[in-house]
Parts: structure tokens; C-alpha cells; sequence
């Protein structure tokens, strides 16, 4: 009986918003009405309301991928028995053109069509939080995975509708409640009908729907962020919550502003795969193992930091691919490197620069990403970009790892070439300030807008190092910071174990040889021409390689030109037993590696930052009669708190 008279009143509230959508009774809309009674059976039952769309022929369709998961999913293999049925409850015919399309034929007095959607967490096209878990312990999905639109048309608004709610249970998702009642507090986790803007905004809210959330919160600069732990009885969300308001104030105080009112950080048990996470434009969703926060402290502060960046990098800034979203279509772009390896690299300088982990963890950071690196070492990060259409944890990683590598010689090379007045640093604040106006980002000639809003040309670094498969020469570029690999002292009496100084026509002199390396095919002598390296015309930055590699124990070939003929001769250090060690900073660096390596890496003061999106709201409210949602997030300075619902 509770349960009907609890169906009653949601039936009547919704009336009551179809009514008042707009100010229009006759306005589309989509009413999803989401029923809970199987979920331990795996399965959900969704019921479509299309009010006053009256096509000759009506396309339902499943979205084929997600932003931020990019491998093809194709959603409506999940879906089963789904019917359509006009207002008298005739039944409808409906043809299933594609996997994830269904036609409905004669729909003008269609009244709603019905379907069930399987739980899909395990399966293998896309990690976990692309999908979808349906069980007794509750639902924690990726909207794409539960409910899809009509002809193409995404921006028809709606009304989400959760029925047979179990007793107690919480829900949690970025959508407004449609309510005019306080949602304040643990509130907002209790309910279960929310207003949906348009499909796109719709597909980037999170729902979990369980018993018994962990939750907590934190203030910055008048935004509220909520934490959310759902199927985890024993995370550690005070420590979650701690590490993630320093990660918010770092990254904020890096663009200068807010793009939100409020924020929402979702957690929910991973089984047996690696953690991931997911960026919405208002929230960011994250799959963890359970294991002991001592164990995985580290991974999970990189992982919040990354995920976070993306909502600048990725959402607020990318190429078109990326937004709108052509859900029909997954996307195959060179510049995916960009969104996520950018992410990857600045997830961990800005930690760096704002005090949260120290220049060796950044270090070690950076060996990590070349060990990622070596496993996809035969295809190009273009490429690699290029191929997520099937999901791949390896290649996923490895892309990351690349294009955060990418990203650091990318920014050295920019603040080299400019004596440090630009920088990486710069574009993407650039591209920040642009995003307001919807500029979106060529896929094709990124590279170019990249060179230009750097203000040198960076053609060269992504022919060599994005558009193909050469290796990354990290240590060389590192040396440009005063950084890099500690060099064995038998390498310390001269560059490469020898002096070489390129000339005006593209050849190299050997200017002076030492001891401390040896040659094994033939001698090298002072005023040797060399014409090649490695087989490689000589440049500052074969020099530089060659430089790496002898450091490392790998022998050099140089071609030199005697008597106009070409002689090899193949140069090793003499220790070359001996393993470089772990990245660092150097203490022999020049004074002006010290000025960059102060302005890549060096301390930054945090700024108060401001939120358009709040600014806007506040401004729009008047005085005394600002909304509770607005009056909650204004407790600015509040420290981090949690609390168990019982």
C-alpha cells in the first residue's frame, strides 16, 4: 500500500511538471520512468514517455560510445524486449534496423515505449565505468548505458523517475531534483525524480542508486564538493575527501576560475580490474579495488588529479570530436593524446608546483610514463589515438603515458626556444579563456594551433615523436632543465665522453676526444668530421640522443668523412656495465637550466579563484531569496567533513 501511495504521488508530481514545462502544456518532453523491483535479478525495467512528439517515423536509439570511455560499446546490445504502445495500450510495431536503432512504424499516437537493460559492469568493451552494474547491492551506471533518445534530436528536455526505490536507499547524481523542497544535507541523496536539460547533459551525470552511502564535503571559494562512496562499508573517504579538496585548490588556482555551482566526486568497488576514472562536466566518477588507502594512496591521488584536469582539458577546451556529441558514431581523432597525456603530465607538475608531492615523486613519475611507453613503442601516438575504437587497458595506459611524455618535451621545447616568455603552460590557458565562445580545435591542424599559440613551431616535435614512433629522448630534454639521469662519473670528462661542435652546414667537428669512453672499430681524432649519427644527419638533437644513449651504456655509430670517404665508428663509454640512475635534478645545471627548471617545477602561491557558473546564479537570484542550493554553497572556509548515514 505504501509503495502505490508512493507511486500516486510521483504519477502526480510529474503531472504537475509536464504541465508547467516551459510554461506550455503542449512542450516536448521525456519522461524516463526507471523501475527497481528486479535489480537482483540484474536487470532494470525503463519506460520512455515521448509528450507531443508526433513524427510519421520514430528512430529509439542507443548511444555506440561514451566521451571519455572511446571504445565502441554499442549500447543497445544490452537492451531486451523492447516494445512501443499507443495510448489505447495497443502494442506498436517496431522494426530493429541496427544494433543499437529501433524504427517505430506509425508512432502518432504512441504513448511510451518499454524495455529492460541487463547488467553490462563485466563487460569486455570498456572498463567498468562506462557500463552499467545492476545487482542486489544497487545500480552504479553510466547513463549511456540505461537510457537512450529519439531521431538524432538531443536536446529535447526531461524527467528522470526512480520507482520501487527500496526503503532507505540513497541516490546519487548530478541532476536537480525536481522538488521546491530542501535538498540540503543528505537530502539530496533521497530523491528520486530530477530534471534532465537536454540528453547530452543528461549523459554526463552519474547516477548510483544504494543502500547506505558514505559521503562528505568540502568549501572552496564558495563551490560545494560532495563525496560520495557507494558498495565500499570501510573507504577511507576523510582521506579521499583530504586529498582531493588539495588536488581542487592546486588545479583551480592554475586556470583561475570555476566552471561549475557545485561538484560531486562519486566512488564505487572495482572488481578485479586496474582503478579508473571518469570526468563529467560537474562531477568525475572513479572505480576503485578496496584495497588499504596506505597501498593505493599514491595511484589514487594521480588518478583524481588527472580525472579533474580533464574537466578543463577535455570538456571545457577540445576538438570537435569531443563535443557536441555525435553519440552514433565513436570518435577516431589523431588528438586524443592531447586530453589525456596533457592531463596526465600537468596532474602531476601542478602537484609539484603547489607543494603536494616533491620533484623526485615528479621524477619518478616520468620513468613510469617511459616504462608505459615501451609497451606500444611500434606505433605512432597519432596512431595510437586513432585506435581506442576497441578497448585495450595496455593501450589506453600507454597512450597516457606517451602523450604526458609528449607533453613534457612540448613544454620544454616551447619554454627553451623562447627563452622561457611562453610556455605549455600558456596555451592552455589560452585555450581556457577561448572555450566560453565554443571554439573548438581542429583535429587536424592542432598541431598548428598548438605552434601558434605557443609562438614557436613545433612541426618538428610532432613529426618525429607524435606522427611517428620514434622514441622520446627524455633524458636529452631533461638536460635542458638541469635535469635528468645522474651520469657515471667516467662520463663526467666531457660531453658524450668527447666534444662536438655542429657548424653552420649541418656537420659536426670533434673539437676534443676523452679517456672515458672507448672506440671499437676505429680511433677518433681531434678535427673529425662527422657526417651522420646513428645514421642520422647530425642535429642538436640526434647530438643530444647519442649523448643519452652513450650515458646509458649503448654504443653510438658515427660516420666520419676521411679522405672523402665514409668511415663508422662505434663509440661506447667504458663503464658500460654500469646502470644510469633514477631521474633528478641535476647539481651541475647552468644557470639558465635553474631558471626553468624554477619555472616548470618551482612553488606557487595559491590564488581564490572565482565560479562563472555561480557568479551567474547569484546574480539571477535576488537578494533575500537566493535558492537553499545557493545559500548551502556559499559556506566558504567549512573544512572537510564526513558523515555515515545510518
Amino acid at each position: 500500500m505504501k509503495n502505490l501511495f508512493l507511486q500516486l504521488i510521483g504519477t502526480l508530481v510529474l503531472m504537475s511538471m509536464v504541465i508547467l514545462c516551459s510554461g506550455r502544456a503542449t512542450a516536448q518532453r521525456l519522461i524516463y520512468r526507471v523501475d527497481l523491483s528486479h535489480i537482483a535479478d540484474h536487470f532494470i525495467d525503463v519506460t520512455v514517455q515521448p509528450i507531443e512528439l508526433r513524427p510519421d517515423t520514430m528512430i529509439f536509439q542507443m548511444p555506440v560510445w561514451t566521451p571519455g570511455i572511446y571504445s565502441e560499446v554499442h549500447y543497445g546490445r544490452f537492451v531486451q524486449d523492447l516494445q512501443a504502445f499507443d495510448s489505447s495500450g495497443n502494442e506498436l510495431r517496431i522494426l530493429h534496423t541496427k544494433p543499437d536503432r529501433w524504427k517505430i512504424i506509425n508512432p502518432n499516437t504512441i504513448a511510451k515505449i518499454t524495455y529492460r537493460v541487463k547488467d553490462s559492469h563485466s563487460d569486455a568493451s570498456s572498463p567498468e565505468l562506462g557500463l552499467a552494474r545492476i545487482d542486489a547491492n544497487g545500480v552504479f551506471a553510466n547513463v549511456e548505458a540505461l537510457f537512450g533518445y529519439f531521431d538524432d534530436d538531443k536536446s529535447i528536455p526531461g524527467t528522470l523517475v526512480l520507482t520501487n526505490l527500496p526503503k532507505d536507499w540513497m541516490v546519487a547524481t548530478t541532476l536537480d531534483p525536481a522538488t521546491d523542497g530542501n535538498t540540503d544535507g543528505d537530502a539530496q541523496f533521497h530523491q528520486s525524480v530530477f530534471n534532465i536539460d537536454d540528453y547530452e547533459s543528461f549523459a554526463d551525470a552519474p547516477l548510483v542508486i544504494a543502500p547506505n552511502f558514505q559521503t562528505a564535503s568540502f568549501s572552496q571559494n564558495g563551490v560545494q564538493y560532495e563525496i560520495v562512496a557507494a558498495g565500499l562499508s570501510e573507504f577511507p573517504i576523510d582521506s579521499f575527501a583530504d586529498a582531493a579538496s588539495h588536488i581542487v585548490r592546486a588545479e583551480t588556482s592554475f586556470y583561475g576560475n570555476v566552471p561549475f555551482e557545485k561538484y560531486m566526486f562519486v566512488i564505487y568497488p572495482n572488481e578485479n580490474r586496474s582503478p579508473f576514472g571518469l570526468a563529467h562536466d560537474a562531477s568525475s566518477v572513479y572505480a576503485l579495488d578496496g584495497e588499504d588507502w596506505s597501498v593505493r594512496e599514491s595511484a589514487t591521488r594521480q588518478l583524481i588529479a588527472a580525472t579533474f584536469f580533464k574537466t578543463w582539458n577535455g570538456k571545457q577546451f577540445h576538438i570537435p570530436q569531443l563535443g557536441p556529441v555525435d553519440f552514433t558514431a565513436p570518435v577516431s581523432a589523431h588528438s586524443l593524446w592531447f586530453s589525456e597525456g596533457v592531463s596526465e603530465y600537468y596532474a602531476e607538475l601542478l602537484r609539484v608546483r603547489y607543494g603536494l608531492e616533491t620533484p623526485a615523486e615528479f621524477f619518478l613519475a616520468i620513468e613510469n610514463w617511459e616504462r608505459e611507453a615501451d609497451h606500444t613503442s611500434t606505433i605512432s601516438l597519432d596512431g595510437l589515438s586513432e585506435k581506442m575504437g576497441n578497448y585495450d587497458r595496455g593501450r589506453v595506459e600507454a597512450l597516457r603515458a606517451r602523450g604526458a611524455l609528449a607533453a613534457l618535451i612540448m613544454d620544454i621545447e616551447i619554454r627553451d626556444k623562447t627563452q622561457g616568455r611562453s610556455s605549455l603552460d600558456k596555451v592552455l590557458l589560452r585555450m581556457e579563456r577561448e572555450a566560453p565562445s565554443g571554439k573548438t580545435y581542429d583535429d587536424n591542424e592542432f598541431i598548428k594551433t598548438l605552434s601558434g599559440y605557443s609562438g614557436i613551431d613545433l612541426q618538428d616535435v610532432y613529426a618525429h615523436y607524435i606522427a611517428n614512433a620514434e622514441p622520446i629522448p627524455v633524458q636529452a630534454y631533461l638536460e635542458k632543465m638541469g635535469a635528468g639521469r645522474e651520469v657515471p662519473e667516467s662520463m663526467t670528462g666531457g660531453e658524450m665522453g668527447l666534444n662536438v661542435a655542429l657548424n653552420a652546414a649541418g656537420t659536426a667537428i670533434i673539437t676534443a676526444t676523452s679517456a672515458d669512453s672507448v672506440t671499437e672499430t676505429a680511433a677518433l681524432t681531434c678535427g673529425d668530421t662527422v657526417c651522420a649519427i646513428d645514421g642520422e644527419a647530425p642535429s642538436e638533437r640526434s647530438v643530444a640522443e647519442a649523448k643519452s644513449s652513450i650515458a646509458s651504456g649503448q654504443p653510438v655509430i658515427f660516420t666520419l668523412l676521411r679522405n672523402a670517404q665514409p668511415v663508422a665508428v662505434t663509440l661506447r663509454a667504458k663503464k658500460a656495465t654500469r646502470k644510469p640512475e633514477h631521474f633528478t635534478a641535476l647539481p651541475n645545471a647552468s644557470r639558465s637550466e635553474l631558471t626553468m627548471r624554477r619555472a616548470l617545477l618551482g612553488r606557487r602561491r595559491f590564488r581564490s579563484v572565482k565560479s562563472p557558473a555561480l557568479a551567474m546564479r547569484q546574480a539571477r537570484s535576488s537578494g533575500h531569496h537566493a535558492s537553499s542550493s545557493t545559500r548551502r554553497a556559499s559556506s566558504s572556509g567549512r573544512q572537510a567533513s564526513s558523515r555515515k548515514s545510518r
